[in-house]
């Protein structure tokens, strides 16, 4: 039964690619959402603890959202298609969840995330035509997915604590929950802080070769450390000698690729104007000493 219906969502899919026609990407919605309602009745509860359920909600949230945000038909569809494929190849099967986790709180957790995957992707695909001369409006969408991923780490974590006893438990898929949360929070604070609003100024001034190249390693530098130390303080947190060597790991190997990323700044800009500016060559030296300190400690 699920097979048929991703087939026929799949060939929905396709067609709306080739005629770009609304009414199909909508119906191929609709397909969707009867299989995850098909799939919940068998189950007794949503069924979104495996690989299956989990993708086949995303991509049903994601078609939702593209078609009442207006996202290019083609776009919305061939994105759709690429998570809606691997479902045909994927186990239907379910696996029995204690009952201590499937709670209102955790379907509360996993649809507000999915949904604000889903605008954070379309914020990307905006931002992306706004390259091409476009002038697609991402501030609100980026504002509407980071308030409902705000609102799923919330509820996520008191349903972590109800259920593990672990408000914000150290592991990698918490970690990438929270720098995603504050990389999202940057974007949409970007043009209230003086100096990430200089950022388009130095990128077009790194561009056209028209700024003193260590003034523009200097300003990504300090931006990049302000990140770098809000990491090397999530040490002091760890519970275990093992999460603090896991956390300091990750900070030496993020610390010597941030020196590597100078580094590259620096010799591009060398190769591009054929000489090393003044104190260029120092710093060049500098850079590889601590990279070289950083892998050793990692």
């Amino acid at each position: 039964m699920e097979k048929i219906g991703i087939a026929a969502s799949i060939l929905l899919l396709l067609l709306t690619i080739i005629r770009e026609n609304r009414f199909l990407l909508l119906v191929s919605s609709l397909i969707l959402t009867v299989v995850l309602i098909y799939r919940s009745f068998l189950a007794g509860y949503p069924p979104i603890f495996n690989p299956f359920d989990t993708i086949l909600l995303f991509s049903l949230l994601f078609q939702i959202v593209s078609f009442f945000l207006k996202v290019s038909n083609r776009i919305t569809s061939g994105l759709a298609l690429l998570f809606t494929l691997p479902l045909l190849f994927f186990k239907t099967g379910f696996k029995e969840i204690p009952p201590i986790i499937r709670t209102p709180l955790f379907f509360i957790h996993v649809g507000t995330a999915m949904v604000s995957y889903s605008l954070f992707l379309i914020a990307s695909i905006f931002a992306a035509f706004n390259l091409f001369g476009k002038d697609y409006k991402t501030e609100s969408v980026v504002k509407w997915g980071l308030f409902l991923f705000t609102l799923s780490l919330v509820v996520g974590g008191v349903w972590a604590f109800l259920a593990w006893g672990d408000l914000f438990p150290l592991e990698p898929k918490s970690l990438f929950s929270l720098f995603m949360w504050l990389y999202f929070s940057l974007l949409v604070h970007l043009k209230f802080d003086k100096e990430l609003a200089k950022l388009k100024k130095i990128r077009q001034g790194a561009s056209s070769l028209t700024m003193d190249g260590a003034k523009v390693i200097s300003y990504y530098t300090n931006m990049h450390s302000i990140f770098l130390q809000f990491l090397g303080s999530i040490v002091k947190n760890a519970k275990t000698v093992k999460e603090a060597r896991t956390l300091l790991a990750w900070y030496n190997f993020d610390m010597a690729k941030e020196r590597a990323g100078i580094e590259r700044a620096v010799m591009s800009n060398t190769f591009a104007r054929d000489k090393f500016l003044p104190g260029m060559r120092k710093k060049f030296i500098t850079l590889v000493t601590a990279q070289n300190c950083y892998l050793d400690s990692f």
